[in-house]
This record gives C-alpha cells, sequence and structure tokens, in this order.
C-alpha cells in the first residue's frame, strides 16, 4: 500500500503545496482558508508596558465556522500563552524579540496559522 503526505506550507497570505507520492490524501490544511494576523504588524517595536492588540482574521469560504466556534490560541515564544479569542489586549510583554503566533483551529481539525516578530524595548530608551 503506497501512502502520501500532502504538506502546506503557509507564509502570510502564501501557500505552498507538495506532494510526496501519487496518491493523495490531504492532512490538516486546506488551500482555501487561512487566517491573517493584521495585528501586530511583523517587525514592530513597543515600549515595555504599552498595550498591544492581537487582532486576526480567517479567510475562508468554505470554514466560515472558524471564526464562530474555532479554538483560537495566542502565544509568544518569551511570553507563553498570550489569549483565546479573535482580539486580545496584552499590557505585560516581557523585553525582548518575541515570535508571535497566531493558531486556529475548526471543529473538523483544520488547523491555521500565522507569525510575527515584534519588539520589545525597556522604558525609557
Amino acid at each position: 500500500m503506497q501512502k502520501t503526505i500532502v504538506l502546506c506550507a503557509v507564509q502570510g497570505s502564501v501557500r505552498t503545496w507538495a506532494v510526496l507520492a501519487s496518491s493523495v490524501a490531504v492532512i490538516g490544511c486546506r488551500p482555501d482558508a487561512y487566517v491573517t494576523m493584521t495585528s501586530p504588524e511583523d517587525g514592530e517595536t513597543y515600549v515595555v508596558g504599552d498595550t498591544v492588540q492581537f487582532r486576526a482574521e480567517v479567510n475562508s469560504r468554505q470554514l466560515i465556522e472558524i471564526a464562530h466556534d474555532g479554538d483560537w490560541r495566542w502565544t509568544s515564544d518569551l511570553d507563553g500563552e498570550l489569549g483565546y479569542s479573535p482580539l486580545v489586549l496584552r499590557t505585560d510583554l516581557s523585553v525582548g524579540e518575541h515570535l508571535i503566533t497566531i493558531r486556529v483551529r475548526n471543529s473538523g481539525g483544520y488547523v491555521l496559522r500565522d507569525q510575527a516578530m515584534i519588539h520589545v524595548e525597556p522604558a525609557g530608551n
């Protein structure tokens, strides 16, 4: 029995597909659905204590239920979990470079992600 792995890599709104065999099996990614982090923007700089708005939108005709009943998860590689909704406000980010990730999973198990790097500076710089 030959198995096929279909990979979908998403970077912003660019989706890349790779088929690694001859039959098709799609695992956890849809070409017609993606999440876009609208805030913060990649490369933004904040001062410790600033209010940082984390906002994301799902673009999907097929998976519109994500926007209503999906599992939203914001994380920072420095501070861990940040929140669980399409809009999160935080004032307690640590000083340093943060890789921010939004992950959205719908009830069917499809996972969509987007990422941005931000910098948080100490107060008084």
